[in-house]
C-alpha cells in the first residue's frame, strides 16, 4: 500500500508540473517556461528532471512562433517568449577544461548538472535568456560555471568568440551592444546609446503587442455576441526595464579589459612587449583612432 501511494505520488507530480529544474521556475520569464520544457527536459524513471543529451547538438533555441492563422484563442506566450542560449562546451564539444584555483596543478574539471539560475540577456531589441552547466574540480571540490571568464579563457578563438554576451553580477549584455560602446564619442554617450537600445526595446515590444491584441479580437468580438463562450484574455507581460546608462559604462569597462593585449598591441611597438613608444602625440592620435 506504501508503494502505491508513491507511485501515485510521483504520476501526479509529472501531470501538474513544469518538467523544469526546480529554480528555472523562479528565474525564467513565464512566457518561457512551456515551450522550454517540452523542448529541452524530460522526466526520469524517479520523477526527477534531466536535460535531453540528444538537444545538446546546438547552441541557440527558439521558441514556436504564433500561427499565420489563428483557428483558436491564442496563448500570450507564443507571442512573447524569447531565445535560449544554452552553453555547455565540455559536454557540446568535448574540450578539456582544467581547474583554475591555484594549488590544483591543472585538475581536469568534470561536469556537476546544469546551473540552477538562468541570466537574462539585454540584446538590441529585446532579452534572450542564457542558460549554462556546472564544472568541478575533482581535488579541491570547488564548483566554477562554464561562463566564468577562467573557462572562457581556456576555450580557442574559434569557440570563444561563439559566445554571445558579457555578464556582470545581476545582469549580461549582448555583444552587439558592446559593439556599439566600442563608437562613443561627442554625441554618442553611453546614455544616448541607451535612449537608442531603449526605444527599440519599446518598438518590439509594441509590435509583439499588437500582433498579440489583433489576433485576439476576433475571438473577443465572437464571444460578445455570444457565438462563443465567454474565455479569458490573458494580459501581455510587462515590458522588462533597462538598466540604466552607468550599467552600459561597466559593460565598456569590462570589454577594454578583455582586450588589453590587443590595445596594448595598438599603442606598443612589439604586441605583448613594451620595447618602445611612439612619440606623445603618435600615441595620442592612436588612442583616438586616428591615421599616422
Amino acid at each position: 500500500m506504501a508503494q502505491a501511494s508513491v507511485n501515485r505520488c510521483v504520476i501526479y507530480i509529472r501531470i501538474s508540473d513544469l518538467c523544469l529544474p526546480a529554480r528555472w521556475k523562479t528565474t525564467l520569464p513565464k512566457a518561457d517556461q512551456q515551450w522550454i520544457a517540452k523542448a529541452l527536459f524530460r522526466w526520469t524513471s524517479s520523477g526527477g528532471v534531466e536535460l535531453v543529451p540528444e538537444h545538446l547538438n546546438q547552441l541557440w533555441w527558439y521558441p514556436p512562433q504564433p500561427a499565420v492563422a489563428v483557428n483558436s484563442l491564442p496563448g500570450v506566450d507564443r507571442y512573447f517568449a524569447r531565445p535560449l542560449f544554452l552553453w555547455m562546451p565540455r559536454k557540446q564539444w568535448k574540450v578539456q577544461l582544467y581547474c583554475p584555483h591555484p594549488g590544483c596543478d591543472r585538475q581536469e574539471l568534470a561536469s556537476a548538472g546544469i546551473n540552477q539560475k538562468v541570466r537574462q540577456v539585454v540584446d538590441i531589441d529585446g532579452y534572450y535568456n542564457l542558460a549554462c552547466d556546472n564544472l568541478e574540480c575533482m581535488k579541491c571540490r570547488r564548483r566554477v560555471l562554464s561562463w566564468s571568464h577562467s573557462i572562457l579563457s581556456q576555450l580557442d578563438i574559434g569557440h570563444r568568440v561563439q559566445f554571445p554576451c558579457i555578464l556582470t553580477a545581476k545582469h549580461a549584455c549582448d555583444r552587439k551592444i558592446v559593439l556599439l560602446l566600442r563608437n562613443r564619442g561627442l554625441g554618442n554617450s553611453c546614455s544616448q546609446i541607451r535612449k537608442k537600445v531603449d526605444e527599440q526595446h519599446d518598438e518590439a515590444w509594441l509590435n509583439s503587442n499588437a500582433h498579440y491584441l489583433t489576433d485576439c479580437s476576433g475571438f473577443i468580438d465572437a464571444a460578445h455576441s455570444g457565438l462563443l463562450v465567454n474565455r479569458t484574455i490573458s494580459d501581455p507581460p510587462e515590458r522588462a526595464a533597462l538598466p540604466r546608462h552607468r550599467w552600459f559604462m561597466q559593460i565598456y569597462i569590462q570589454d577594454v579589459f578583455q582586450r588589453l593585449d590587443e590595445i596594448k598591441a595598438g599603442i606598443t611597438s612589439v604586441f605583448g612587449r613594451i620595447l618602445k613608444l611612439d612619440s606623445t602625440k603618435k600615441v595620442v592620435k592612436k588612442l583616438a583612432g586616428r591615421p599616422r
